[in-house]
């Protein structure tokens, strides 16, 4: 195997990309010195992927990056490399491996790194791909499994690890059984969706029933893709991250949410890392059993005082706290890219404890969301609480590359402009 000598790295900080046509991609920066081969990165709307395009452009790697919004946050930083519009992952998945596998080929990047949930996509369809671009994730059936959170339970269930009870209705008389006999309040979510998407509390046996036949019939979804309903798990939200070299653990991380955006639930928007073996040994139980490969995201609810855990979901793809990471010393993006391309890395499983991180956009759509549901009390102690805790850092903001943050504003604004919602929905996201 070709090794790659990372010492020998020449950095080129100005790269200024410009869009192509749709579907197309601009040359790379003809100031580019590095002789790490280029990489690709999709999702570029999305703070994780700016978190990845700093880690990696940091280490003098040229960072191409795609998606199908032209306001994408990493399009305007001033560290990525090139700019590519492709189609849509969800609406058109066939499309976008189409674009991408023009953009690889006219970039020449040789590591292809999925910044979300289009990893199903591109591990669905990787054979489209020339033999020699590097994808560093799982075969496409056990990606599909742990997306899906009725599949997850089972396969948590398997090896061993703790889950909230959940049940799947097969018939709707049987939904009017299971919630009759629930405990409230309950969660009813669908089998797909990423960011608490298609996640709702219900507080009580009426809420539940109509809670879950407004998502069936607003997302047409036939029996085999009903949604579940799981008991409300106690405790706080955790996080555990792990890297997989083809079965073999190489890296762990965890953290523990102190905010979210929509409250207890949905995506961290403040958090700090910590250490509980316990989660990262169940964490490790699973995906061992699944042999996986890449990286991956697992969440947890864990009450410190009795001991229990649930898991929660799995995401086999980057996490949106990723920065956090990062910060604390666990260089995920830089770790899954010497991986693809040097054939391994030395395991990481020490970190810094305590070091917090913030998301910006993310606190602001949490007091809109307090707002506009008339929590004025909670709204006032949420800013106090902001103004009087300082962040290590920030996962879409760099003091020496500001504007992207301004554009990843203008992303959420624009999409609850045309959605109504902080948080919307594309087709083909909930199933």
């Amino acid at each position: 195997m070709c090794r790659w000598r990372f010492s020998d790295v020449g950095f080129c900080e100005d790269r200024a990309g410009h869009e192509s046509h749709e579907g197309g991609v601009a040359a790379s920066c003809p100031r580019q010195m590095s002789k790490l081969p280029p990489a690709f990165l999709t999702y570029g709307w999305c703070r994780v992927s700016y978190v990845i395009v700093n880690s990696l452009a940091s280490r003098g790697v040229a960072v191409h990056v795609g998606d199908a919004s032209r306001l994408a946050m990493c399009r305007y930083s001033r560290y990525q490399t090139s700019f590519t519009r492709y189609r849509s992952p969800y609406r058109d998945p066939q499309g976008f491996v189409a674009d991408l596998v023009q953009a690889m080929a006219q970039t020449k990047a040789k590591v292809l790194i999925p910044g979300h949930e289009d990893v199903l996509a591109l591990a669905q369809l990787r054979s489209r791909f020339p033999a020699d671009v590097l994808i560093p994730i799982s075969s496409a059936e056990v990606i599909a499994q742990t997306i899906n959170k009725w599949q997850t339970v089972s396969l948590a269930r398997a090896a061993g690890v703790p889950v909230p009870e959940t049940i799947k209705p097969e018939i709707h008389a049987e939904l009017v059984e299971c919630a009759l006999g629930l405990k409230y309040p309950a969660i009813v979510k669908t089998q797909l969706g990423n960011s608490g998407k298609g996640v709702f509390v219900v507080g009580n046996p009426q809420e539940c029933i109509e809670r879950f036949d407004w998502l069936v019939k607003t997302y047409d979804l036939g029996v085999a893709h009903w949604p579940i309903i799981q008991a409300l798990a106690p405790g706080n939200g955790y996080g555990v991250c792990l890297l997989y070299n083809r079965g073999e653990f190489r890296a762990a991380f965890c953290e523990r949410y102190l905010r979210c955006k929509d409250g207890q639930f949905g995506t961290s928007v403040f958090r700090e890392s910590v250490h509980v073996p316990e989660l990262e040994a169940h964490a490790r139980a699973l995906m061992d059993s699944l042999n996986w490969h890449g990286v991956a995201h697992l969440d947890f609810h864990y009450d410190e005082a009795s001991g229990q855990i649930s898991l929660i979901e799995i995401n086999p793809r980057f996490w949106g706290a990723l920065d956090l990471a990062v910060r604390a010393g666990v260089d995920f993006p830089w770790l899954l890219y010497r991986m693809a391309i040097d054939g391994d890395v030395e395991p990481v499983t020490s970190y810094k404890l305590g070091v917090r991180s913030r998301w910006i956009t993310g606190e602001m759509l949490h007091l809109f969301n307090l707002v506009r549901r008339g929590r004025f009390g909670k709204t006032v102690k949420t800013v106090a609480e902001i103004l009087a805790t300082r962040p290590d850092g920030y996962d879409d903001f760099r003091i020496a590359d500001p504007v992207p943050l301004l554009f990843e504003m203008l992303y959420y604004g624009s999409g609850f402009l045309s959605s109504g919602s902080t948080n919307p929905i594309e087709e083909g996201m909930i199933g």
